[in-house]
């Protein structure tokens, strides 16, 4: 959790407007995608894609392509929980965009906190799924 914490934050440092504009983008596009969990989940995958992108670090783009990709089920998974998941995503995402966009590390760092934190807790209420799809789902 921490390291996409520490992208945020070099993302609200770094982030070109070009960038920013992408991030507020994907929102409006995930938007658009309720019921379709698998269009969901790859927007999903490119908005923190995008995050690493706005670091202008390869480092941070490289640990992300090799993590982020392994993580589609995951977001398959998560997305398919609980339908009221997908405004819950959208805020959150629009709230990782804004603090990224002002340009203050720290309002980014707790936006981006506060999404995992959520997602953590959504896992926690569903063992069921962790049973079906292993620990590789987590």
């Amino acid at each position: 959790m921490e390291i996409e914490v520490s992208v945020a934050k070099e993302a609200a440092r770094r982030a070109d407007p070009a960038r920013v504009a992408r991030l507020h983008q994907l929102c409006d596009e995930l938007e658009t995608l309720e019921g379709d969990i698998v269009r969901s989940s790859t927007n999903d995958l490119d908005f923190h894609r995008e995050i690493a992108l706005a670091t202008e670090n390869e480092f941070w783009v490289l640990l992300f392509d090799i993590l982020g990709g392994a993580l589609t089920e995951t977001r398959v998974a998560t997305f398919s929980m609980d339908p009221r998941r997908f405004s819950i995503v959208v805020a959150a995402h629009r709230r990782i965009a804004e603090g990224i966009g002002s340009g203050d590390p720290e309002q980014a760092a707790e936006a981006m906190r506060d999404h995992l934190l959520e997602v953590k807790q959504t896992w926690d209420k569903h063992p069921e799924v962790v049973h079906v799809c292993g620990e590789d789902c987590r």
